[in-house]
């Protein structure tokens, strides 16, 4: 459970906040809903230790990493179901979509952050020496997670909701990681002589990506982990350019004949396009590395519109030149197309290489939200009974402000790891389950969490007291903004007040989350049930 602490943000709470630079939140006879970060509202850069803390362009790299994934391998196959002109407008709705909503998150977690930070400002005493040290105790408390705002809005219940989809999601993307660099490096090593015997199966390949994928897992930090990223691009864009390389030597012979838009699987190639931004959980994680956090919009925002672009020219590119692509994979698509010309194939497999070696290298980002929510519940737990290993943990919550995590352990990283791994190992047709928990799980952090948590901030400013020159409310990490549940309070939404356009935005925007839930979802079962009865191809 959280406790006061969790809501102090070490970025905010180091220096007394101005009034003047207030977030807009803070009066309810204004309709806006944005958080202006430009002024004084952040930390004492001057004074802060930094030392761990990741700058603009290390935050950019990490952002754009943690998008641009195996999901990007699927989108020839969306485009080819929607059309070009119809693909590429659903990549770019969908990059704005799941950005608008990430930054929903972002601009809440902002707004209490600030509150709070001005609540203990005033509460203060007129001692500089005690003042000093309140400072000094919020700046080592751990920023403020995704749970944490959940837990804001609703209480603790929907906080732990909110931790529960969170780690499902984010141990299946690193699940899917694992068995994506199996199949991968074993269709180039199958293809390859004398090779290890231990790289001619599926589970040979990821026995040896276990230890690197380890190595990785143990770097401490977000801005310790700023090279490997950059490595990581490198190798993604490297398989990217072997991919533009083939389709401009295909390019003369591409079909003429226009695609034919299949509308029967229309809303699975949307939602696939949607799966595809599966960043959300990274969001807090990088902005709360930054050293000056004001920064983060632009980076942000940067790197979500650099994540489109190049969804939207693989995508298309390959459509345009390939045709119709009837695989989930473009990669294996090609494999299939051209497995009879040796020139293309050497260059399909420096692609598989290329790419299966840029997820491994995002595998330990992919995991940071997890530790940041298993982390102190391990310690707690270690701590609660006495345990003797609790004298390994690597860090602590006094330690978070250079840039490690609270309760984070090597037992913990290790744990995590192994996890993934014999999941990936043990459960045949893992995609599909997988596919299922990211239906459920990605839909609700990417698309149902976020709206739902707008119009708890919206109910909590229609309802606190009206602002003096004097008095100033700021909202209670101790009490919930209301005091419904979170799907009674989007049933019960009414779109009257100040923010009637807000309220009416969020409340379509769930709803349309609920419906592709309910899509991928039941795609996800149905696959399932063909594997289950042996009608899968």
């Amino acid at each position: 459970m959280a406790n006061e602490s969790t809501f102090t943000s070490p970025l905010i709470a180091a220096s007394e906040p101005s009034r003047a630079s207030s977030p807009n939140y803070n009066s309810t006879d204004r309709a806006s809903l944005d958080v202006n970060h430009d002024g004084a509202d952040g930390a004492d850069l001057s004074t802060a230790d930094h030392s761990n803390k990741t700058t603009p362009t290390q935050a950019f790299v990490t952002l754009l990493k943690g998008y641009i994934g195996p999901g990007c391998l699927s989108l020839p196959w969306a485009v080819s179901q929607l059309g070009l002109v119809g693909g590429t407008i659903s990549i770019g709705a969908m990059c704005y979509w799941s950005s608008h909503n990430c930054w929903t998150v972002v601009k809440i977690k902002r707004y209490i952050e600030k509150s709070q930070a001005d609540s203990k400002s005033q509460a203060g005493s007129g001692d500089l020496d005690e003042k000093s040290e309140g400072a000094s105790s919020q700046a080592s408390q751990a920023a403020m997670t995704y749970p944490d705002v959940g837990g804001w809005a609703f209480g603790d219940a929907f906080k732990d909701l909110v931790a529960a989809m969170i780690c499902t999601q984010q141990l299946a993307i690193c699940t899917v990681f694992f068995s994506f660099i199996g199949e991968n490096i074993l269709a180039v090593a199958q293809l390859v002589p004398d090779v290890p015997v231990i790289l001619l199966s599926h589970s040979g390949v990821m026995t040896v990506a276990l230890p690197f994928i380890l190595g990785l897992s143990y770097i401490p930090n977000v801005r310790k982990l700023a090279p490997v990223m950059v490595l990581g691009l490198i190798l993604l864009f490297s398989g990217f350019g072997v991919l533009a390389y083939i389709v401009f030597a295909e390019w003369p012979y591409r079909p003429t004949e226009p695609l034919e838009i299949r509308w029967i699987n229309l809303p699975l190639a949307v939602c696939a396009i949607l799966y595809s931004y599966e960043g959300i959980c990274l969001v807090l994680p990088v902005e709360s590395s930054m050293k000056d956090p004001r920064k983060f919009k632009k980076v942000f925002w940067l790197a979500m519109i650099a994540s489109g672009i190049v969804f939207a020219a693989v995508a298309t590119l390959c459509t345009r030149a390939f045709g119709d692509v009837t695989s989930g994979s473009i990669t294996a698509f090609l494999l299939g197309k051209f497995k009879d010309d040796e020139t293309i194939m050497l260059f399909l497999m420096l692609a598989n290489t290329f790419v299966s070696l840029s997820v491994l290298f995002t595998y330990p980002i992919q995991l940071f939200p997890t530790l940041e929510l298993i982390g102190p519940n391990v310690q707690k737990l270690l701590r609660d009974h006495d345990n003797p290993a609790e004298d390994t943990l690597a860090e602590n919550t006094e330690e978070t402000d250079d840039g490690g995590i609270p309760g984070d352990s090597y037992f913990v990283r290790t744990g995590l790891v192994i996890v993934t791994y014999t999941i990936a190992m043990i459960v045949p047709n893992v995609q599909v389950l997988i596919s299922l928990a990211g239906a459920v799980a990605g839909s609700s952090n990417a698309l149902l969490i976020p709206p739902v948590l707008e119009l708890a901030l919206i109910d909590h400013l229609e309802n606190k007291p009206d602002e003096t020159a004097s008095t100033k409310s700021t909202p209670d990490p101790q009490q919930p903004a209301t005091q419904t549940s979170a799907f009674r309070h989007v049933l019960r939404c009414n779109f009257e007040g100040v923010y009637w356009k807000q309220k009416l935005e969020s409340f379509i925007l769930f709803w349309m989350g609920f419906i592709f839930m309910l899509i991928g979802s039941y795609a996800s079962l149905a696959d399932i049930v063909k594997i289950w009865l042996g009608n899968d191809e």
